[in-house]
């Protein structure tokens, strides 16, 4: 994460950064990122989750004024012309550059919005996000383009 004036309260676990900034994590992938995105004849869907446990998923998200959030209830809002890239990666340290040619991949996506908040839902065995995606948003994949006012994702309802 890079961000100016980073704040931390460990005792109530809130958060705050003025930006611009970015955060970025690479996860390995629950085995469900085909399902959800779908596959392309350059990545066919394997043959069972057990195969896909070992793929990589790549997140950035880029901000222009601030973030603010909350450690301990895993969630966080990113304000004002934010730029999210997901997609599957095939090591830690690689990273998806949508400003490359072809630099996302087949399943790679652009979502930029004016404010957005997730929440990471955690616990039981599989780990879930929300996000709400909200003012002048578009999002981009290789095969698709979408443009809402707002955009909500809940992983666990796909």
């Amino acid at each position: 994460m890079r961000g100016r004036d980073l704040t931390l309260d460990r005792r109530s676990g809130q958060f705050s950064a003025v930006g611009p900034g970015w955060f970025t994590t690479v996860r390995v992938d629950d085995g469900e990122f085909a399902s959800r995105v779908g596959p392309t004849p350059a990545t066919p869907a394997p043959t069972n989750a057990a195969n896909n446990r070992d793929k990589l998923i790549f997140r950035r998200i880029d901000f222009q004024n601030a973030i603010q959030g909350n450690l301990d209830t895993r969630e966080g809002e990113f304000v004002h012309f934010v730029r999210t890239i997901y997609g599957p990666v095939l090591s830690w340290d690689q990273k998806l550059d949508p400003d490359r040619r072809g630099g996302l991949g087949p399943q790679g996506i652009v979502m930029t919005c004016n404010h957005l908040k997730i929440v990471d839902m955690g616990g039981g065995q599989r780990r879930a996000f929300e996000m709400t995606a909200m003012g002048n948003t578009i999002v981009e994949g290789m095969q698709f383009l979408a443009k809402a006012d707002r955009l909500t994702y809940v992983e666990s309802k796909d």
